[in-house]
Parts: C-alpha cells; sequence; structure tokens
C-alpha cells in the first residue's frame, strides 16, 4: 500500500534469513483475529511503513468484500491484493477485468477453491477457463484437500494443478476436521519436492512452532516446521523424517537445523512455499525472532475477541 502524499524514509535493513523472507501475507479480516475492514487496513499500513522483511506486503480480501476496501483506501492510496475468490468460479472474469481497471488496487494474486463436485480434470478445466482471464503476472493458487482427501486424491490434484502452471494452496487447519495430520502434511510436502510444485498455506499457522491451543484443544501445525520439513523432503529425506519435523516441538533443534541450512537450500524451499496467510502480523515476526531467524519489530496487533477459530481464507 503507497501514499502518494505521504513516502515514508527507508527503513533500517534487518537481519532475516532467506528461509523467511516474504513469507508472511496479511490475512487479518479473517478469523480469529477477523478486524474491521478500516481497523485492518490501518494495521496494513503500520506493517507498511515498518516493511519488515517477513510481510510480504499483500493484503489478502475476499472477492466479496473488495468494494469495502476501496471506500478504505486513502485519496490517492494503493494496496497489493491477493484475492480469495469467495464468489462462483464463474465470475473470476468479471472480477479481474474489474481489478485490471482500478489502479488502487494492485492484483498480485487469486486464491479460488478447487470444485470438488466433479471428477478431477472437468474441475481443473474449469479452473485452467477461470484463470485464463487473470493478466500473466497474477499469480493463481488453487487450494486442494488434504484433511478430507481420500487416499491419493491430494497427489492428483498437487499434480493437475502443477502441470496446469498454477500454483496449489493447502489448508493447515480451521475446525477439527480440516486439520491435517502430520502424515498426511508430510505426503503432500514430498509430493511438492518431488514435483517440484509452488503453493501456500493458509490457516491454523498461528505460531512458528507445533503447539496445543488452550481455548480449542486443537493441535496446530508450525510455519518452521514445514519450512523443516522441506527442507528434509527437497534433500531426499524419507517421509518418516519429513514426520519428524512435521511433528518436533524442540524449538532449539528446529531452529539450529534451518540456520545450518545453506542459502541455496534455502530460497530452494521457498521456491517451493512462496507464502502462507496469517490472520497476525505480529505473532510470527516474534516467534522467528525468538529462534533467530529474523530480528524483532514492533508490529500493531488488533483482534476481535469475539472471534476463535478460522474462517475460510
Amino acid at each position: 500500500m503507497t501514499d502518494a502524499t505521504d513516502a515514508p524514509g527507508a527503513p533500517a535493513p534487518l537481519a532475516t534469513q532467506p528461509l523467511v523472507a516474504a513469507l508472511l501475507d496479511d490475512a487479518g479480516l479473517f478469523p480469529p483475529t477477523a478486524l474491521a475492514m478500516d481497523d485492518a487496513v490501518a494495521r496494513h499500513r503500520a506493517d507498511l511503513d515498518t516493511a519488515h522483511p517477513v510481510h510480504t506486503g499483500r493484503f489478502l480480501c475476499p472477492a466479496s468484500r473488495l468494494d469495502e476496501l476501496r471506500q478504505a483506501l486513502r485519496e490517492g492510496e494503493t494496496v497489493d491484493v491477493g484475492v480469495v475468490l469467495d464468489q462462483p468460479l464463474a465470475s473470476l472474469p468479471g472480477l479481474a477485468t474489474s481489478l485490471v481497471g482500478d489502479p488502487r488496487l494492485q492484483l498480485g494474486a487469486v486464491e479460488l477453491r478447487l470444485p470438488l463436485d466433479q471428477p478431477l480434470d472437468a474441475a481443473m478445466g474449469a479452473v485452467v477457463t477461470a484463470a485464463s482471464a487473470l493478466p500473466d503476472a497474477v499469480s493463481t493458487y488453487v487450494e486442494i484437500p488434504l484433511a478430507q482427501a481420500d487416499d491419493g486424491e491430494t497427489r492428483a490434484a498437487l499434480t493437475a494443478v502443477h502441470e496446469a502452471g498454477l500454483g496449489a494452496k493447502v489448508r493447515c487447519g480451521v475446525t477439527p476436521d480440516l486439520f491435517p495430520s502430520i502424515d498426511q502434511l508430510a505426503d503432500f510436502l514430498g509430493a511438492a519436492a518431488e514435483l517440484g510444485a509452488r503453493f501456500k498455506c493458509t490457516a491454523g499457522l498461528h505460531h512458528a512452532l507445533r503447539y496445543t491451543d488452550e481455548q480449542t484443544g486443537f493441535e496446530h501445525h508450525g510455519v518452521v516446521n514445514i519450512l523443516v520439513a522441506l527442507l528434509r523432503a527437497q534433500a531426499g529425506a524419507d517421509s518418516a523424517q519429513v514426520a519428524e519435523a512435521l511433528g518436533s516441538t524442540d524449538a532449539d533443534a528446529l531452529a539450529a537445523e534451518a540456520l545450518a541450512a545453506h542459502e541455496d537450500a534455502q530460497r530452494r524451499v521457498r521456491a517451493g512455499l512462496v507464502a502462507y496467510g496469517s490472520c497476525s502480523t505480529g505473532a510470527p515476526v516474534e516467534d522467528l525472532a525468538a529462534l533467530g531467524l529474523t530480528s524483532p519489530v514492533e508490529v500493531l496487533e488488533l483482534r476481535d475477541p469475539t472471534q476463535q477459530v478460522d474462517q475460510q481464507q
């Protein structure tokens, strides 16, 4: 987001490992943070002024709330937006036309769901047709089944999405039935490493390390666990070793393994895991700084205390 009337000075550089640079998309509109639009835009504006290198600078917004986003922007202000398609797939071409014609909203990515009410070939045909309306510079991420997938379904969907030249998106939580098991996530990461597929993660990744939420009792995956697991998968580790990284709560060991990875290996991981959406933009930075993967910085945090679980994102 840039404001033609207020150009901040260049921030001091922060020491950040390539493994976590430009990792976090701003999903502040989604629960459990669930900010009102004006509050979400204000926080995003403050984060951009801080310019922490863990943040991508991208603001995730449901397609149904784009008009509300436009109204929240200041005169002359623009925002790098990732649109989460919460409308029918057939609406995407019209949506793309409206966004390309609006200089305030700089469309960087679209996230949509793979239709599951039809065979995979037909579903991918519909996705590819809809996505063809997007400018070449706009990335498309297709959410594929994971936690509730049948045997082989996730790999088949990932392969189809990758072969179509699109990115995948996997859900790491929301309700208990949508938290993938360690083995399911390990199998996905192994397949992504084998294919060289790029993907995003969404939902449930509230902290760097695996933990149990005290309010809900849910076991949450950690984003550093996923990064280290993908490091292993890309290096040829077997599924048991990948799963071990996902299940670990040993902060020192995970941090040491991440820090020991060569920069080239870290960048290969990030060519796979492109980014993830987080409703908090402060807690992940604090966690990563505590592990020595980046530098700490104060980030404005707001939260709707009535929201306790993730919404589709």
